[in-house]
């Protein structure tokens, strides 16, 4: 008879008593930079579009998508006319 632990194949790791998954990043994984507008987009995220921010998490989109927020924001501060 196999233990629960064999049949989930190897997707997780026995420390103690308990059972824990084997995480880790993906190769193509880079160290993004986030900013003021980056750190504001992330607290709007996660106060106001919960599933959006869950979902961004879950995928691993999340710091791709914070670190282009200053982009994103001088692109419209660019278009704004001043006088």
């Amino acid at each position: 008879m196999k233990s629960i632990f064999e049949k989930m194949g190897d997707a997780y790791r026995l420390e103690g008593d308990y059972l824990l998954p084997n995480l880790s990043l993906p190769p193509d994984a880079e160290e993004y930079q986030i900013g003021k507008y980056g750190r504001l987009r992330k607290q709007y995220l996660k106060e106001h579009r919960r599933a959006l921010y869950t979902c961004m998490m879950a995928d691993g989109t999340l710091w791709k998508h914070l670190s282009g927020a200053p982009r994103g924001t001088r692109s419209l501060v660019g278009g704004i006319p001043t006088e």
